[in-house]
């Protein structure tokens, strides 16, 4: 049964139309024209205002082709939003002077109400959003959606770091269920970050319908950071899949360089659900764990920096504030750490965390009143921006009090040493050794630093010369996130290290 939603106004996600340019690229690379033409029925299942159709009428025009009735019929448009639903019969009709079969419009959400319909190819470029990006009533009703397409195995998932789960992965999944014939195809303008980026996207790479049946993954075609969408930085490619099969890697993947596509394979690493690997197309896949990976204890897992949720302004200084005492304040990574021959530098700026050393925990009411009362004055003051932050995990702090609280502090934020790296937006790994400063441990800021704790100057050596393999970089090299805020974030450097437990200490 359809859900209801006549009652919800949501405004469009994630829309942004595609460029006849690329829609027209996909029809002539996959040989959508021919297929059409020898019976098939194609469909763009969140059509917008129709650039994938159009290319397909225009191209076999262009071809010496008339667009008969029978042709026409083949041709399906699906669309929730009237307006482009509208937009698309009136530009149709302007265009060819026909209209558009009315029965083959279906002004539908695809994935709470796809229509009875099956065919044999899809392509399109379905919305894209976050899922903590949407609007929160919809949120609500796609979450049950989220988990019967095998999207996120947990429903706490989708408030924890799944929440980056994006919406055009559950579209695909619903297409290929709901819409598509037992073998059909489908080409996809997709995030890359549904094959690139760690964590939340694994169950999408498990490539299988809500029924355990497969589709396979047959190719992908990288833009390689190409814009294709104006003022849109995501990063995107064309996915071409199959229904009814089994993935094989490594698995063809072209990457656009100065208008000529390179061919290279991609094979996920380290395991089936994990991102994908890119490797030249005479080469064997890596296996990069043989080369570098190493042991840590469990407690030294690597950890993203302090997240402020929101409140730099409220807890990093540029100068040493006189009101905060200084056992509460903490030397702050910034690029300057990152060169080598500055990393023992003084810090430019430092960060108040309100938190104990030995448990990580933020201190009590008390503790601050009675020991620091300058600093619980401070904060006090700004209790309304910090009690306003948004998102379900400070959200847990506050609801138990601790408005004050800030994320990623644990006893390991306390380490007397850290091997540290930029871990968003770099193109090279270099990992560098921050002790402390004037007996002040330092902190990596947020998810632009990512560090593994360490007891001893000595342990930090092993794990910096560990991390410091070049097969390391050649390992984030082929994820192809250079650049990118997923370069070398916590979830990427987990992969290479065997975990150990240990009871020796707290971190």
């Amino acid at each position: 049964m359809a859900t209801d939603t006549s009652h919800l106004h949501v405004e469009p996600v994630g829309a942004f139309f595609t460029p006849s340019k690329w829609a027209d690229f996909c029809v002539q690379r996959f040989g959508l024209i021919h297929e059409w033409l020898s019976g098939a029925s194609v469909c763009d299942p969140t059509a917008g205002v129709g650039s994938f159709l159009f290319a397909l009428c225009d191209q076999v025009l262009a071809g010496g082709s008339t667009l008969s009735p029978d042709l026409l019929r083949n041709l399906y448009f699906i669309e929730k939003e009237p307006g482009y639903a509208v937009e698309f019969q009136d530009s149709f009709l302007r265009r060819y002077g026909i209209p558009f079969p009315y029965g083959n419009v279906h002004i539908r959400d695809v994935i709470l109400d796809p229509p009875d319909l099956r065919v044999d190819i899809l392509a399109g470029n379905p919305p894209w959003a976050n899922f903590s990006d949407l609007p929160s009533q919809y949120k609500e009703i796609l979450k049950p959606h989220f988990l019967s397409a095998g999207l996120s195995l947990e429903s706490q998932d989708l408030l924890l770091g799944s929440s980056r789960i994006d919406l055009a992965a559950l579209v695909v999944e619903t297409c290929m269920d709901k819409l598509l014939r037992d073998d059909g195809k489908a080409v996809f303008i997709l995030p890359m970050s549904l094959f690139q980026n760690d964590g939340a996207h694994a169950g999408f790479r498990r490539y299988l319908l809500p029924d355990g049946s497969p589709f396979a993954l047959r190719e992908i075609l990288d833009f390689n950071g190409q814009r294709i969408f104006d003022g849109v930085r995501t990063r995107f490619g064309v996915a071409f899949l199959e229904k009814s099969a089994v993935t094989e890697y490594p698995i063809p993947y072209y990457v656009l360089d100065n208008d000529t596509w390179l061919e290279k394979r991609a094979t996920p690493f380290p395991n089936d659900t994990s991102p994908l690997s890119v490797h030249e197309a005479d080469e064997a896949a890596r296996d990069f764990l043989s080369e570098i990976s190493f042991d840590l204890r469990e407690t030294q897992k690597p950890r993203q920096g302090v997240n402020t949720c929101g409140a730099n302004k409220v807890f990093i200084f540029e100068n040493i504030p006189d009101f905060i005492p200084p056992e509460l304040l903490y030397p702050l990574a910034d690029k300057i750490s990152f060169r080598s021959a500055e990393k023992e530098a003084a810090p430019n700026r430092c960060i108040f965390l309100p938190h104990d050393r030995i448990s990580g925990k933020p201190l009590a009411q008390n503790v601050l009143e009675s020991r620091f009362p300058s600093a619980w004055r401070y904060l006090l003051d700004h209790r309304e921006i910090l009690k306003n932050r948004k998102g379900s995990l400070i959200a847990s702090w506050m609801n138990r009090g601790f408005w004050w609280a800030l994320l990623g502090v644990g006893p390991y934020s306390f380490a007397p040493y850290k091997v540290v790296w930029e871990a968003y937006g770099a193109r090279t790994f270099h990992p560098v050794i921050l002790g402390q400063h004037r007996g002040q441990p330092w902190q990596g800021n947020q998810a632009l630093h990512a560090y593994i704790p360490c007891r001893t100057r000595s342990e930090a050596e092993t794990v910096k010369s560990h991390l410091s393999h070049p097969s390391v970089q050649e390992f984030l090299e082929a994820s192809r996130t250079q650049g990118t805020c997923n370069w070398a974030q916590p979830g990427r450097i987990k992969q290479i290290i065997r975990f150990k437990n240990s009871q020796l200490d707290l971190f």
